[in-house]
């Protein structure tokens, strides 16, 4: 990979306030270093880490602080070192570590470009929906949108309907639940996701009367990220088979959007339900 992306681990002090300081701090922060020619492209990744000292009784949420990984790509080495000195300034704190790309993950060097292509731009998305979420009506939920949009993903990518089963179904081993989920809760979520996985999102993100139409640009990068998995799966370059890496590319939206362990689980199993029960 290029040695010109960093990685900066972004501690932020507690869960109830982490987004909202996302949206206002750490938002503008890369806009600015983006709007100074230091950093080409950036995207986050949400994690956690454990709180110095925390007593082992303390549940996990409790015992552990966010600790977001933000990546960001320069023009070149030097242009990084500034990039990562304006954003330490906004973030003292902040600890720049050595950045490991999943390559195998994502289906090789061809596959993880793409793939840092979709995460910058989903990233850029994700921030301004948080920014806007709550404040206006008619806003889609999180977990709606993102299962449009991944919908979307693999669609583009020419997954048939029993394909996109088998994408759900790989989610889903990554995403066991701790307890059985009740058949009740599993099959009462059928019809919505019927719906979202089925619908027609580029017609609706063209309706300005829509409440898809604001998100236009967020689904047409899904769109291109599944037509380029696609091609490069066609002309044999991906080295790793396309619905393993589409469900990673799942998993990693949903970390975007701030989907709880628990929806995560939900979700995977009710889709896959869904197509093959």
């Amino acid at each position: 990979m290029t040695p010109s992306w960093r990685q900066l681990n972004v501690r932020f002090d507690d869960w109830d306030t982490v987004e909202h300081t996302a949206v206002t701090h750490l938002g503008p922060a890369l806009t600015e270093a983006s709007h100074a020619g230091l950093i080409e492209a950036w995207f986050f990744t949400r994690k956690a880490e454990q709180v110095p000292d925390s007593h082992s009784g303390l549940a996990p949420r409790e015992a552990t602080l966010p600790c977001w990984r933000v990546r960001i790509q320069a023009p070149d080495e030097d242009t990084a070192s500034e990039a990562l000195a304006l954003l330490h300034t906004h973030f003292p704190r902040a600890t720049p570590v050595i950045y490991e790309p999943e390559v195998h993950a994502f289906g090789g060097t061809a596959g993880m470009a793409l793939a840092h292509t979709l995460f910058h731009q989903d990233s850029h998305h994700v921030l301004t929906y948080l920014n806007h979420l709550g404040a206006a009506e008619g806003i889609v939920g999180r977990r709606e949108l993102a299962m449009l949009l991944c919908s979307r993903l693999f669609r583009a990518a020419g997954q048939d309907w029993y394909e996109q089963g088998d994408i759900w179904a790989r989610i889903a081993q990554n995403r066991r639940p701790i307890h059985e989920l009740p058949p009740e809760t599993v099959h009462a979520l059928h019809p919505a996701l019927r719906r979202l996985m089925t619908v027609d999102t580029a017609q609706l993100a063209c309706d300005p009367t829509s409440d898809l139409a604001v998100a236009a640009d967020w689904f047409t990068a899904f769109d291109d990220a599944g037509t380029q998995l696609a091609r490069l799966a066609r002309e044999g370059v991906l080295e790793r088979g396309l619905r393993a890496v589409l469900a990673h590319h799942a998993l990693f939206a949903f970390n975007r959007f701030g989907l709880s362990p628990a929806n995560q689980t939900l979700l995977a199993h009710a889709a896959a339900t869904l197509v093959f029960d």
